[in-house]
C-alpha cells in the first residue's frame, strides 16, 4: 500500500487528504466549500473518486492523485455518502436519490442501471426488496449489495450472480462488507462490546477468518492493498456525555 486517501476535518472542513503508508507526507487535496467524503483510489492509480456537495448536492466526483482536475461525473444526487469503484477502474457504482442502483463511467456521461433486464431474467428469484449500494466483484461474477434483514434488524449483504442462478443472502455478513482485492472473499467490520476487528468471509465455502485481533477501540473505515499484504484502518473510541437540562422551575 503505497499511500492512502481519507477524509479529515483537520482543516476545519471535511476535505480529502492523502498520505504515505507510514503516515508521512500528508497533503490536503480539496479545499472547496462543502463536504468532500468517502474517497476511493482507483485500482490503476489514476484517480481518487469521492462524494462532494460543493455544488449543492451530493454527487460523485473524480480528481487526480495530486488533487488536480476535479470533475463531476454525473448530475445525479447520491442517496448515501457512499460510492464504489470497479476493480477495472472503469465504473463508479452508487444509488441515486430515488434509491436506484446505477453506475457511471469514470470519464462521466449518462448513468446506466446496474441490474439490467437481461441480468434479472437470468436470476432464479428477484433481488431482495431495497437492494442498494452495488459493488461488482473484481472478477465480474457477482454483484454484491445490501438489503434489510428483518430477523437481524439490520442491513445484510446479498450476492447476485451476473451469469444467472440463485441469489445468495448472507444473513451473517453486515453492510460494512467490501470485496477483497482477489474477489474470493468479503471483508467486514465486526464489533463486539465496543471493540472492532476485521473478518474475512469466504465466497466459496462461507468460512470465517479474523484479519485483526484488536482488544481495544472501534474500526470506522478500512481498506486493503491490491496485493492483500497490507491494510489500513481508521480506529478510535466513541464517547458521549449525559446532560441534564432543567427548566429552572
Amino acid at each position: 500500500m503505497g499511500g492512502s486517501s481519507t477524509t479529515t476535518e483537520a482543516s476545519g472542513n471535511p476535505d480529502v487528504w492523502i498520505m504515505a503508508a507510514d503516515g508521512t507526507r500528508r497533503v490536503q487535496l480539496t479545499s472547496t466549500a462543502g463536504q468532500d467524503i468517502a474517497p476511493r483510489v482507483t485500482r490503476d492509480g489514476r484517480y481518487i473518486v469521492f462524494v462532494s456537495d460543493r455544488d449543492g448536492g451530493r454527487r460523485p466526483w473524480r480528481m487526480a492523485l495530486d488533487g488536480s482536475g476535479a470533475t463531476r461525473l454525473t448530475s445525479d444526487t447520491v442517496l448515501r455518502w457512499r460510492i464504489y469503484v470497479s476493480a477495472d477502474s472503469k465504473w463508479v457504482y452508487y444509488n441515486n436519490e430515488t434509491d436506484e442502483s446505477l453506475r457511471v463511467s469514470i470519464d462521466g456521461g449518462s448513468p446506466e442501471r446496474v441490474l439490467s433486464d437481461e441480468i434479472l431474467k437470468r436470476l432464479n428469484e428477484p433481488p431482495p426488496k431495497g437492494f442498494h449500494e452495488p459493488m461488482m466483484s473484481p472478477d465480474g461474477a457477482f454483484l454484491a449489495g445490501h438489503f434489510s434483514e428483518d430477523s437481524a434488524r439490520s442491513e445484510r449483504t446479498v450476492l447476485i450472480p451476473i451469469a444467472g442462478g440463485a441469489v445468495r443472502k448472507l444473513a451473517t455478513v453486515p453492510s460494512t462488507a467490501t470485496w477483497a482485492p482477489d474477489g474470493k472473499s468479503l471483508i467486514y467490520i465486526d464489533t463486539s462490546v465496543g471493540v472492532s476487528n476485521l473478518m474475512r468471509y469466504s465466497i466459496s465455502n462461507g468460512s470465517l477468518a479474523a484479519l485483526t485481533r484488536f482488544t481495544t477501540d472501534r474500526i470506522f473505515d478500512y481498506d486493503v492493498s491490491p496485493d492483500q499484504k497490507q491494510l489500513a484502518a481508521v480506529r478510535g473510541k466513541v464517547s458521549s456525555d449525559a446532560v441534564l437540562i432543567s427548566s429552572g422551575k
